[in-house]
Formats: C-alpha cells, sequence, structure tokens
C-alpha cells in the first residue's frame, strides 16, 4: 500500500482525483451448502482503500484492505452454519455516472467494481480458508463545495464469494462512508 501511495503520488503531483476511502458495510449473506438449505448471516465489514483518477477522465483505480466478520446463520432445521472472521485486499474500478446539484450539495453517481481475495478463520476453530470475491457497488457521494476536501458516501454493494465448500455464497448490504481528498484540503469556496 506505501508503495503504491507513493507511486501514485510521483507519477500525478498535482492530481485533485487522488483520495482515501473508509467505510462500513452492514449487510446479510446467502450462503449454501449442498447438503442443507440457504442459510442467511449478518455480515459486517470496515474497508479502507486509496483510489486514483485516470488522467481527468471519471474513471478511478482503487487499492484497498478489508476486515469484518461474517456470523453464524440463524438456525434452518436445526443446522447452523458456522461463521467466520475475514481480511483481505482488493483492488478496483470505478466509474462516474454523473453530478447532480441541489442547491449548495452537489451529489456524484457512480459504479464501482472490485475483486479480491480474503483469508479466513471459522469461528471457535483452528480452520483458515481463502477465497476470492467479485463486488460491485453503485453508489451515491454527498459533497459540499465549501469543503472539498471531504464528503460522504452511501451505496449498496452486492459481493459474489467463490467458494469451494459452497454451492454459492452472495451477500448484500449497505455502505456507509467518508472520502478525504488530501490535495482540496483549504480550497472550499468562500462563503457568500
Amino acid at each position: 500500500m506505501f508503495f503504491f501511495v507513493i507511486s501514485v503520488i510521483s507519477l500525478f503531483p498535482e492530481n485533485r482525483g487522488l483520495f482515501f476511502d473508509v467505510n462500513e458495510h452492514l449487510g446479510i449473506a446467502l450462503a449454501k451448502d449442498p447438503r442443507f438449505d440457504v442459510m442467511v448471516q449478518p455480515v459486517t465489514n470496515l474497508a479502507t482503500s486509496l483510489s486514483v483518477d485516470l488522467f481527468s477522465m471519471p474513471i478511478y483505480l482503487s487499492l484497498g484492505f478489508e476486515t469484518g466478520f461474517v456470523s453464524d446463520s440463524f438456525p434452518v432445521y436445526g443446522t447452523i452454519m458456522r461463521g467466520f472472521n475475514e481480511t483481505g485486499i482488493f483492488l478496483g474500478i470505478s466509474y462516474r455516472l454523473f453530478d447532480i446539484q441541489l442547491g449548495s450539495i452537489n451529489l456524484d453517481s457512480e459504479v464501482t467494481l472490485l475483486s479480491g481475495g480474503s483469508l479466513a478463520n471459522y469461528f471457535h476453530t483452528e480452520l483458515f480458508f481463502f477465497y476470492p470475491y467479485f463486488l460491485i457497488k453503485p453508489l451515491i457521494e454527498l459533497k459540499n463545495p465549501k469543503q472539498p476536501a471531504f464528503s460522504f458516501y452511501t451505496g449498496i454493494p452486492l459481493k459474489y464469494s467463490f467458494r469451494r465448500d459452497l454451492s454459492f455464497n452472495f451477500e448484500t448490504s449497505i455502505a456507509l462512508g467518508i472520502r478525504i481528498y488530501p490535495f482540496l484540503i483549504g480550497k472550499g469556496e468562500k462563503a457568500r
């Protein structure tokens, strides 16, 4: 991550599209073991990333780190799917769709595609496993022109995990996050 930050800043010294992102996902996972019915598991996840725009286009590249856990499933016919902790990295690309101005607030819409991998550990065991995943996240970012260095956003990530022990594993959640644009600190519009 440090190498990525140094490389990006040295390649794009005047880049105003560089931003840091921290977000929390709260949602559910639907997991299907071939032997049982579909299980529902609560999910929470904390992620952080560094993103940079590509040559002033509405496309961003991201590199990030995430950690979280998937809780034990709700019982189905007396069966519970064990929960696990997870930690992983991801690489993504985002495309800014459109901007809308509502009074003094800007709303930006974008869609993000991420691919990553997680190392997980089942609760109360020493069993570890790795799985790759794919995620798509449409989101709306709320920006105040008087404070352009900080923004808030919300989105609905959809994640599909490629796990060998399951027929399928799909997650959906609500994401809340903050973005920090370090090159825009102190460059807001003056109050009128």
